[in-house]
């Protein structure tokens, strides 16, 4: 009888510390950092807000967003996670507007061709920016080793708002379940929500 009541009475104990982990665990995994309990990241990821522009296949190849005529870019049509940056975007310039196109990773830069300030800058402060980013990505570091670039770049502090010249468009390429094409077009300053999530 002692022995049965031992065992009853270690198989509750046991149950209890799972469960107990178990809790434990979920409020862990359901966190106020984490995604899911984002509401303010939630709402601006791209398949569930207004703030995209799906990319729009197009019959002669390639995809257009917001007038701009977009190249091939490789990106996930199954497993599609919203916000994801697309590895690297093309621009195409089929009818020579632009003075410059420039692109790093998922982002571009497109400049009008009515400016007064010099255009070399620009094309200067974007390959600044797209080091930083690409030093961030592949986590480069110095001679001392630290990180090149700890945290996500902005491309604001690179390229701040231009003045003397136009800008016709600066923005990134990420995944979105909603557009046709699994890709949508957000503005230049959109964290990607794995981006958000790194300490």
């Amino acid at each position: 009888m002692r022995k049965h009541f031992k065992i009853m009475l270690g198989l509750t104990l046991a149950g209890i510390t799972f469960q107990a982990c178990k809790k434990e665990n979920k409020v862990e995994d359901d966190g106020l950092g984490k995604l899911k309990d984002r509401v303010d990241l939630k709402m601006g990821l791209p398949g569930q807000s207004n703030v995209e522009a799906y990319l729009i296949p197009q019959p002669g190849g390639g995809y257009m967003a917001n007038n701009i005529r977009f190249g091939d870019i490789p990106h996930k049509i199954i497993n599609v996670v919203n916000g994801e940056p697309v590895g690297y975007v093309e621009v195409w310039d089929p009818t020579a507007q632009y003075i410059s196109v420039s692109t790093t990773g998922p982002y571009f830069l497109i400049i009008r061709p009515a400016f007064t300030g010099s255009p070399v800058t620009t094309r200067k402060q974007f390959a600044d920016f797209g080091t930083a980013f690409d030093d961030f990505v592949n986590g480069r570091r110095n001679a001392d080793s630290t990180l090149k670039q700890p945290s996500y770049p902005l491309m604001d502090t690179y390229l701040p708002n231009p003045g003397g010249w136009e800008l016709i468009e600066r923005g990134m390429i990420v995944s979105s379940t909603a557009s046709p094409s699994k890709m949508s077009l957000v503005p230049y300053n959109f964290i990607p929500p794995m981006m958000n999530m790194i300490e």
